[in-house]
C-alpha cells in the first residue's frame, strides 16, 4: 500500500511541473450501463463533470498485487478491476492516467486526473490534502531481514548499525524514520519488490520497508527471509482506498455506495482472493 510523508505531501502539493510516467490512455470497451435517474440527479460538482463528459480520469500506478502493469501498459488486479466497474455504474468511459507516487497527489490536486485508482493507506498526513473513499483493505508496514539476522523486533532494527532501504515518498520511509529514527537509510526509487528483496539478500541493506501484507509472503517464496513484526496487520494498520480530491461530496458519497455494494455481493473478496496471492505478488 503507498503512503506518503508528510514533508513529501507539501512538496508535491506546491511543485509546478508533475511527472507523469506514461501517456493517458482509455479502456477500449465502452459502459455497458447507463447512469441511473437518481445519480443524475444527485449528481454535483466533479460528478455531476464527470458524468456530462462521458468519462472519468483515474491516475493508477503499478503497485502488485493490488494494480500490475503489462509491456502493453494496460493494467490488472484489484485497482484497475474497481475502476473500470465504477466507471460502468457511472455509465462513463474510463481514461487512465499513469502516475508515480512522487507525482500522484499533485496529478489529483491540480485536476489531471479525477480519482486516484491506487491502494492508498489513508494516512493522517494524506488527509489534509486529499480525501479518501470507503476502504476496501486495511494493512501496516513490516520490515524483511535475513532469517539468520540477530534483529528480532521493531525496537531492535533502531540501531545505527541497522540499514533499511525502502522505496520513497511511501509510508515504507514513514514508519522506518517514525520507529527506527536511529538507523541508517537507502531510499529508493521506484524499487521493484525484487530490487527490494535483493537489497537484503546481497547484504546491502540489513531490512527493507515494506506493506505488511508483502512482508507476510516474502517468506513463503524466499525462506531464507523473514518478517519483522511477524503479523498480518503489521505496525500502524490504516484503511486503504481510493484518493479522492477534497470538497466532492457527491463524489466521494457515490463511490462510498460503489464499494459498499461490491463488499456486500462478495466482488472485493472475489478480487482478494485472485490478486493477493504469492505468485501475483511475487511472480
Amino acid at each position: 500500500m503507498i503512503r506518503i510523508r508528510r514533508a513529501a505531501i507539501a512538496a508535491i502539493a506546491v511543485t509546478a511541473a508533475i511527472a507523469l510516467a506514461g501517456c493517458a490512455g482509455t479502456t477500449a470497451a465502452a459502459p455497458s450501463a447507463t447512469t441511473s435517474s437518481s445519480t443524475k440527479s444527485s449528481a454535483t460538482g466533479l460528478l455531476k463533470k464527470i458524468i456530462d463528459d462521458g468519462t472519468l480520469t483515474v491516475g493508477i500506478a503499478a503497485n502488485p498485487p493490488f494494480s500490475s502493469q503489462a509491456a502493453d501498459g494496460t493494467f490488472s488486479g484489484i485497482t484497475p478491476t474497481l475502476s473500470r466497474e465504477y466507471a460502468k455504474s457511472l455509465g462513463v468511459k474510463l481514461k487512465i492516467v499513469p502516475v508515480t507516487t512522487t507525482a500522484m497527489i499533485a496529478a489529483l490536486q491540480t485536476g489531471q486526473v479525477e480519482m486516484l485508482a491506487i491502494a492508498l493507506s489513508a494516512t493522517p498526513e494524506r488527509k489534509l490534502v486529499i480525501d479518501f473513499g470507503a476502504p476496501f483493505y486495511e494493512g501496516g508496514n513490516t520490515w524483511v531481514v535475513a532469517k539468520s539476522s540477530k534483529y528480532k523486533t521493531v525496537d531492535s532494527l533502531n540501531d545505527s548499525g541497522v540499514t533499511i532501504a525502502y522505496n520513497a515518498s511511501t509510508f515504507q520511509a514513514t514508519a522506518t524514520t517514525t520507529h527506527m529514527p536511529d538507523a541508517q537509510t537507502r531510499q529508493l526509487s521506484n524499487a521493484s519488490y525484487a530490487d527490494l528483496i535483493a537489497e537484503v539478500t546481497s547484504g546491502t541493506s540489513t531490512a527493507i520497508s515494506v506493506p505488511s501484507l508483502i512482508g507476510g509472503v516474502i517468506p513463503q517464496k524466499y525462506p531464507n527471509l523473514r518478517a519483522v513484526p511477524a503479523t498480518a496487520a503489521g505496525v500502524d494498520p490504516t484503511p486503504v482506498s481510493f484518493g479522492l480530491p477534497q470538497n466532492e461530496p457527491a463524489l466521494k458519497a457515490s463511490f462510498d455506495a460503489f464499494i459498499k455494494a461490491k463488499t456486500a455481493d462478495g466482488t472485493i473478496d472475489k478480487l482478494k482472493k485472485q490478486y493477493l496471492t504469492v505468485k501475483a505478488i511475487l511472480g
